[in-house]
């Protein structure tokens, strides 16, 4: 990490981050995991934060995170002592090791690991008390959890849990990406899944949890039982079967709309469903089903929503086709299947 770095550092934890600033910011981490010293505590920044591009702390979890920083940064700055492995400026060095540690103790520890009922609020656990699943942009995986429950994860997914604590009051996850759930019943214990600021509470039911972080929506569709969808203890909808709720991160903006139940978890059995989607779900989306990178030249596609269905074992051909002339695109496929669209 460089001076540059460390001032974006400044700016992030007092949520005066711009998103390209933010990004800048996030290369820069990823860049210093190159240095083998700072690899630990790099490592699990860049795991920490690169879940959840642009998104920022809470006001509490803010002034924790800067009174721990400026803490840091404060000894850092009046800190003379050289170190062997020190390259360039003691002062740099420093500075990049009390920012990165700063991070990690507040948000490593505090932003993603307090959890809500069945833990005091004074219990701080670390990364390492969480187990993870997770899945790459290659296949899909069925996982199937302590309380008899299952869960489907799609392509580019992340789910975690807390071994030791699962079961006990609760059953909580954490969920990065998309996965469709078919809880087991315990009205005594109920099943939440943590997706950013959004929570999902339900008692024994089957849903699909749509989270991935380069999409400003999350959206939550129940196949049966019932399920609570809240956020900030804001209670945005309680949904029945055939029934979703599209939550904007952006904004907080949501809208609860019908479904057709067939089609919650279409990508379990290989099928391709378009709801209301926009460009940068296509882009996932055919780089999931085909391996495709998707590149969109203009702004023909920046209004428009997609709804659409393939079966499994579509062709990309076929399946670019099929959007061509429903919305009137016009598209190329390169020799490496990667997808152009132009005005």
């Amino acid at each position: 990490m460089n001076q540059r770095a460390i001032f974006l550092f400044r700016k992030y934890i007092k949520n005066e981050c711009t998103s390209e600033e933010l990004d800048e910011l996030l290369e820069a981490l990823k860049d210093s995991k190159n240095n083998s010293q700072f690899d630990l505590i790099t490592r699990t920044l860049w795991q920490t934060i690169s879940k959840q591009p642009g998104k920022m702390p809470t006001e509490t979890e803010r002034k924790l995170l800067q009174t721990e920083a400026n803490k840091l940064l404060t000894q850092a700055e009046s800190t003379k002592v050289r170190y062997p492995f020190f390259r360039k400026s003691v002062y740099t060095r420093i500075m990049s090791v009390a920012a990165v540690a700063a991070v990690l103790v507040v948000i490593g520890t505090i932003h993603f690991t307090r959890l809500s009922n069945n833990i005091p609020d004074n219990t701080v656990l670390a990364m390492s008390d969480f187990k993870h699943f997770n899945t790459d942009d290659k296949a899909t995986r069925q996982i199937s959890l302590p309380d008899g429950s299952y869960i489907h994860l799609n392509k580019n997914t992340e789910l975690r849990m807390v071994e030791n604590q699962f079961n006990r009051k609760n059953r909580e996850v954490w969920l990065s990406g998309e996965a469709f759930f078919e809880v087991a019943k315990n009205p005594e214990k109920p099943f939440i899944i943590h997706t950013g600021t959004m929570k999902t509470t339900v008692r024994g039911t089957s849903f699909n949890v749509k989270a991935y972080p380069q999409l400003v929506d999350n959206v939550v569709s129940v196949r049966t039982g019932k399920v609570e969808v809240t956020t900030q203890n804001k209670v945005l909808a309680m949904l029945t079967p055939g029934k979703q709720i599209t939550y904007n991160v952006t904004n907080g903006s949501s809208e609860t709309q019908d479904v057709n139940t067939s089609d919650i978890a279409a990508w379990t059995d290989g099928r391709l469903v378009l709801n209301n989607a926009g460009i940068d779900e296509l882009k996932l989306r055919l780089k999931q089903q085909f391996g495709a990178n998707l590149q969109v030249n203009g702004q023909i596609l920046n209004t428009v929503k997609l709804n659409a269905v393939f079966y499994k074992n579509t062709r990309l051909e076929d399946a670019m086709e099929t959007i061509s002339v429903l919305y009137g695109i016009h598209y190329e496929i390169t020799k490496s299947r990667n997808v152009i669209i132009n005005n």
